[in-house]
């Protein structure tokens, strides 16, 4: 990304457009590289295109679809395989997989293989001389079989049949599979059994129990006699290299004492284990390969003021391909030599845009009302001016499970290069710091984790980071949820608020997710919220939908028609609220859109829609307001 001379702020359709590409691949032979080239936004076209790794000749289409593709992978040095998803851009469509597919280097027409009903792709997508492992099932099936396929002779061979409570299989370096992992209850509550073998015909034995959200199944080591493991030491997420023979995981490979350990475990062909990133303030990275450390050493010299990231090599590693990006550019692809020690550029994921349009995130800690440590994320304006300037609090969603994270987010920049500061926090419930700081979170909606967004409030006041007359809360599902419940519970605080997808009413989205998810969703509900027929008063309390006329600032409420996170209702509900109570709103409702705003078009539209309601409720030099249209400014 090029630094430009004088400032300009980037459009919300530069911000907000697909990037130019959505994945990249290096063939095992080092010679080519292949991209899925996004067009027209999610229901617009892909292009897979492929070029020579020497730059002697330029891109070409291998391929040209109106759907998605939804995964693709080099199965041998001279044949791609790949995945498509239709029905994603139609309203009330279930997303649906079709393939796989493969095609040669050269092109062609691809060719549509034959697999009876259902699959995925396994999670470490092995290999064995042009074979990849699915997990198979009949049609919605829930506990896939496996099953080897050969993709240039189209052949299938099922190795396991499905097996109840069984949802995946795995395969050591030898192409043996030797792990599963089976669920120990259907409610949602359980746990799930790491289960083990020696060999093909030997008896499957449990070796270790792992918890749901804080355990994975990483892969085998090198050796082939132990396994990696992501699971809690005591409160936070560390790697362990597991002994399946005696269930004994010693002391963490990986640990640290803030942050959960939760990224994944990258190995190579062989076994090794190379890497492990993770989500602290900032990302970290430890290297477990020595060989590995010298190139990362290298390529931090060639390219300082980026995370760098290798995420693909040829069968040789002679050739490595790298990903560089910040917290100011979305992100570069770069092939690196080891042996030349030579960088070469092949693509930027956005290269209209430039990284002196965009801001850093200043990683920031505090202390909540009762102690609780949080972290989050303070962006200033680009090129701020001297004073404060007007300040948004930015909730993420989830709320569990999810947490925000340092790198480049388009709606941060947005704001930021309008004239806003940014305070993004990751309030208790949120992941990534144990165990303990999530489960702090269940069944505090619109009660403690609140109150952590007001103390964040309060501790950018104090700072002098935000004017307490010129603050705004905006965010999306439960951030749009709590971007509401904050103009209810503390309305003194804010100036405006803005809800995408917002939950309204806590009862309607127990009601529907027990009905959307029979199987697990009333049991983790009643865990995360609590008892809805127990404590009525206490969903009263915190469905936002019940207490409209306790709001004073203007509002834009947004939602997509085909929702299936949280249903439409909720936007129904709350826009016959506002406008019974006299209530100053603006509503943004797109038709075919769902949860996300997943349609580029509506992306764009809602981001200018969204800067025109800040010009006039809360303008800034950069993002001034109308004339005559906000009285009181």
């Amino acid at each position: 990304m090029a630094d430009s001379g004088a400032f300009c702020a980037p459009s919300a359709e530069d911000l907000f457009r697909s990037p130019a590409i959505k994945s990249i691949k290096l063939s095992p032979d080092g010679k080519s590289l292949t991209a899925v080239v996004r067009k027209g936004g999610v229901g617009g076209p892909d292009d897979l295109v492929i070029l020579p790794t020497d730059g002697s000749q330029p891109a070409r289409r291998l391929f040209r679809t109106v759907s998605d593709v939804d995964y693709h992978l080099w199965v041998s040095p001279q044949t791609i395989l790949y995945g498509i998803t239709t029905g994603r851009d139609h309203p009330r469509a279930r997303p649906l997989p079709r393939g796989p597919f493969i095609i040669g280097r050269e092109g062609g027409e691809p060719s549509l293989l034959s697999i009876p009903g259902d699959y995925r792709m396994a999670q470490f997508p092995a290999r064995r001389n042009g074979e990849v492992l699915l997990w198979m099932g009949g049609r919605g099936g829930r506990f896939p079989g496996a099953g080897w396929l050969d993709a240039e002779r189209n052949e299938l061979t099922s190795v396991l049949d499905p097996e109840p409570g069984v949802i995946a299989w795995y395969a050591d370096q030898h192409q043996q599979i030797r792990a599963s992992l089976a669920v120990t209850s259907n409610n949602g509550s359980g746990g799930m059994a790491l289960r083990y073998r020696t060999g093909a015909d030997a008896a499957w034995e449990t070796v270790y129990e792992l918890e749901p959200g804080s355990s994975d199944f990483q892969g085998f080591d090198e050796d082939g006699r132990h396994l990696w493991v992501l699971t809690p030491e005591t409160d936070r997420i560390a790697l362990f290299r597991v002994n399946p023979e005696t269930g004994e995981a010693g002391h963490p490979v990986v640990a640290d004492p803030v942050y959960d350990v939760s990224g994944a475990l990258l190995q190579d062909s062989r076994g090794r284990a190379l890497e492990i990133s993770y989500m602290a303030d900032l990302p970290q990275r430890v290297v477990l390969d020595a060989e590995w450390q010298g190139h990362y050493q290298q390529l931090n010299r060639l390219l300082p003021d980026t995370f760098n990231s290798i995420v693909d090599w040829d069968r040789e590693k002679t050739r490595l391909l790298v990903n560089a990006a910040s917290d100011r550019d979305p992100g570069a692809y770069y092939l690196y030599e080891p042996e030349r020690k030579r960088l070469s550029f092949v693509v930027a994921v956005a290269d209209w845009l430039h990284r002196s349009q965009m801001a850093p995130m200043e990683p920031v800690t505090f202390s909540a009302r009762d102690g609780l440590r949080l972290h989050g994320y303070f962006t200033k304006p680009v090129h701020a001016q001297r004073g404060i300037a007007p300040m948004i609090l930015m909730p993420h969603g989830g709320p569990f499970g999810v947490r925000d994270r340092w790198g480049f987010n388009p709606v941060v920049q947005f704001l930021a290069s309008r004239g806003y500061a940014v305070l993004q926090v990751n309030f208790r419930g949120s992941s990534g710091y144990g165990k303990a700081f999530e489960l702090a979170g269940y069944g505090q909606w619109g009660l403690a984790m609140q109150d952590d967004l007001s103390d964040a409030v309060a501790w950018a006041v104090r700072t002098g980071r935000a004017d307490p007359g010129q603050i705004g809360i905006f965010g999306s599902s439960y951030g749009g949820y709590a971007a509401l419940m904050g103009l209810i519970k503390t309305p003194e605080l804010y100036r405006l608020g803005i809800s995408y997808a917002g939950v309204s009413d806590l009862e309607l989205l127990y009601r529907n997710d027990k009905r959307r998810l029979p199987d697990s969703a009333e049991g983790r509900f009643r865990e995360m919220f609590g008892e809805p027929e127990a404590n009525p008063e206490l969903f009263d309390d915190v469905s936002p939908v019940n207490h409209i006329e306790r709001i004073r600032a203007p509002v834009l409420v947004a939602h997509g028609q085909i929702d299936g996170q949280v249903d439409i209702r909720h936007y129904r509900l709350l826009t016959r609220q506002l406008k019974k109570h006299g209530k100053e709103f603006q509503s943004f409702e797109r038709r075919f859109e769902g949860h996300g705003l997943h349609k580029e078009a509506n992306r764009i539209a809602f981001f200018e829609t969204l800067g025109a309601f800040l010009a006039r409720y809360m303008p800034t030099d950069r993002n001034p307001c109308p004339d005559g249209a906000h009285p009181g400014g």
